[in-house]
This record gives structure tokens, C-alpha cells and sequence, in this order.
């Protein structure tokens, strides 16, 4: 009977614990109701401080995410933007996409990805090689960004032989 007695005291110890965490935290809790529905995608525009945040699962954002974000947070979070491990069925889109906020990518005569947006584009440069490899200026002063961009391409790439025939050049 006493071992009995004893299981049920427990019971009531951690019933009586339980009731009081709870009231705690009711206590602390935010008296909004910003928590109660997780807003949807389409309502949130992303900052490039949210997307540092996130880490690599920031790689999951869509070309069109990064489409209504302003030039100016796509221009600041380059380097974010060009070191997440995108998978390779989307870098283009999301070079399209970071190319169409920034305005020096939209010009081919001046050469615009140099050795330091090489650098900030790292696993973005496929895709920059592909689609627009006119924007990028292979002199030797620019070795730095290129040795990342040979480190990227594949050597089946079709546009390695070009790349290749403009450093030489």
C-alpha cells in the first residue's frame, strides 16, 4: 500500500510541476498572433540579411524570390548569394535572375565580371560561363577569379574551349 501511495504523490508532483511550467510560459508568451499561421512565401520578401541567416538552406530560395528582392539587397548579398551550394539544375536561373537586379551585369562591352565578382559569383560561375561568358573579362590580371572558375566548370562544358582560347588571347 505505501509503494502505492508513493507512485501516486510523484503523479501529483509532476501534474502540480507541469501545471505551473505551463502557466509560466503562458506568461512570457508575445500577446500577438503573429505565431499562429506561418505566412506564406509570397508574402515574405527576403533581405540579404535573412537569406545569411538561413545558411546553405538558403539554397532553396527561388529565382523568383531573389526577383523581388531589391537591387540594392541583391547587389549587398553577391557574395552570399554566389557561395550557397545551389544544385546545378538551378544556377542559371538564379543568374538570370541576380543578373536582371544588377545593372553592370546588363552591359557586355565592359567586360563587368572581373577577378572580385568572380570571387563574390564562385558557384554561380557556370552559369555565368554558359549563359553569358561575354561578361567575363579572362585577362591574366583577373587569375584569381578565373582558377575558381576552372575549379567550377566541368571540362565537358562547352564553353571551356572559348573561356580557354580568350585567356590565351
Amino acid at each position: 500500500d505505501a509503494p502505492l501511495n508513493e507512485v501516486e504523490k510523484e503523479e501529483d508532483d509532476i501534474t502540480d510541476i507541469l501545471k505551473l511550467l505551463e502557466t509560466t510560459f503562458e506568461a512570457y508568451e508575445p500577446s500577438s498572433n503573429h505565431f499562429d499561421v506561418i505566412p506564406s512565401m509570397e508574402d515574405i520578401t527576403l533581405s540579404c540579411d535573412v537569406i545569411i541567416a538561413a545558411g546553405s538552406s538558403a539554397s532553396s530560395i527561388s529565382a523568383s524570390d531573389i526577383a523581388s528582392m531589391s537591387s540594392k539587397e541583391v547587389t549587398n548579398c553577391l557574395d552570399t548569394l554566389g557561395h550557397l551550394p545551389w544544385p546545378q539544375a538551378v544556377t542559371v536561373s538564379i543568374w538570370n535572375a541576380v543578373k536582371a537586379k544588377i545593372t553592370k551585369f546588363q552591359s557586355t562591352n565592359m567586360l563587368p565580371v572581373k577577378r572580385a565578382e568572380m570571387i563574390q559569383l564562385q558557384n554561380l560561375l557556370p552559369a555565368v560561363a554558359s549563359e553569358d561568358a561575354d561578361l567575363l573579362d579572362m585577362d591574366r590580371k583577373n587569375i584569381d577569379g578565373i582558377s575558381l572558375l576552372g575549379r567550377e566548370l566541368r571540362t565537358d562544358d562547352s564553353s571551356v574551349l572559348d573561356l580557354v582560347q580568350r585567356y590565351i588571347t
